[in-house]
């Protein structure tokens, strides 16, 4: 939403690399203010509400309730920030990591 300030957007990191992960389907970007273009923008925001629907429209075009922590398993570790991220990247499978943590 071009109106709101940076404090309530975030990087658009993740959602840049799930939806390559997931296809790249514009249908992905529905009832977001996204497209692919504006998703490609290196140093792009998106806004909380954007990053929601976008996880809505994948759970729904999945049709996997997990599809969060099948997406939270695609980055890679320089991507993701801190132990809690490092120990869930590094289990065999979420019984592993539930153990470590």
């Amino acid at each position: 939403m071009p109106n709101e300030d940076n404090s309530s957007q975030v990087p658009n990191t993740y959602l840049r690399q799930f939806f390559r992960y997931l296809g790249s389907r514009e249908s992905l970007l529905a009832g977001t203010s996204e497209t692919p273009d504006t998703l490609a923008k290196l140093d792009g925001r998106n806004s909380f509400s954007d990053y929601c629907q976008f996880f809505r429209n994948a759970r729904e075009q999945a049709q996997q309730p997990g599809i969060g922590l099948v997406l939270g398993r695609v980055n890679q570790l320089a991507n993701m920030h801190g132990p809690v991220s490092t120990v869930a990247f590094q289990s065999s499978d979420m019984a592993d990591c539930l153990r470590l943590l």
